[in-house]
């Protein structure tokens, strides 16, 4: 006889389709990682186990209706969050909630791992319901409780955005061309005599371009907070969008760029 389960993940998943509807086979299908895949019998016998739990406890893995919030324990406020995290479709309340609990836990948290979190608070709340194993939820308070380095506390993170940046200045009347833009960072700022654009490197022409000053081989961190170490021996630029701080440094490559931010103690994702 096989094993009940294969892995918690598989079978927290397998519980959020059984509670939407989908058939045996489907869940099997959709669950299977490569050679890892639970047969069609140990689904079965999952799917009697989640049977057995209470209607409560099944509602909260129910697709959640965004015009309900309140009545899930959810803020109106926490509708901005689901909409920007919902890349999938609209998650089920059991899966809101922890996304509401961990940014306000921990406002500065990046939304992949938010996101990475919340999926662990998922599984390990079906490990307890479905009495499948003993949830180490000090890993999820240790993450909540440490900066990224490791260390306790509250302390500023970074992310190095993978694209390089252009600092380009314009004249006043002028209609920006169509390669400002991409999916990344963009900074438009403009004055009485000049328009100046921070926007990736890559899309804009090579060369010199008339009447545009454009300065290139900028690199862009990101700060998830509202402050910023000074970091001298280069050109910086800061421009806050409210809830974050993108710090600009002039480097000749990440190396380079690693040696600068090596001079602050600051430690960064790339």
């Amino acid at each position: 006889m096989g094993r009940p389960f294969y892995s918690h993940e598989q079978m927290s998943r397998a519980l959020e389709l059984h509670v939407r509807g989908v058939g045996l086979t489907q869940i099997r299908d959709r669950v299977s990682k490569g050679q890892a895949s639970p047969s069609l019998r140990t689904i079965g016998y999952w799917i009697r186990r989640f049977r057995a739990l209470s209607l409560q406890e099944l509602r909260l893995d129910q697709t959640i209706e965004w015009h309900l919030l309140d009545t899930y324990g959810l803020p109106w406020e926490a509708s901005r969050l689901i909409l920007r995290l919902c890349r999938n479709g609209l998650p089920s309340k059991r899966r809101a909630r922890w996304w509401w609990r961990l940014s306000v836990a921990k406002p500065e948290l990046p939304d992949d791992v938010l996101l990475d979190m919340a999926d662990t608070c998922v599984v390990y709340q079906h490990m307890s319901i479905l009495g499948t194993g003993v949830p180490d939820w000090s890993k999820v308070w240790d993450q909540i409780r440490k900066d990224e380095n490791g260390k306790d506390g509250t302390s500023v993170q970074y992310h190095c955005l993978p694209e390089k940046y252009a600092l380009c200045e314009f004249p006043s009347e002028v209609v920006l061309p169509d390669w400002i833009g991409g999916s990344g960072f963009i900074s438009i700022t403009q004055t009485s005599d000049r328009i100046s654009v921070i926007c990736e490197q890559d899309p804009i022409p090579s060369g010199d371009i008339e009447d545009i000053k454009i300065v290139r081989g900028w690199y862009c961190i990101r700060s998830y907070s509202d402050k910023w170490p000074r970091i001298g021996g280069t050109k910086n630029l800061v421009v806050s969008t409210g809830d974050s701080v993108y710090i600009l440094l002039q480097a000749r490559d990440r190396k380079h760029l690693g040696e600068i931010l090596g001079n602050t103690g600051i430690t960064f994702s790339s």
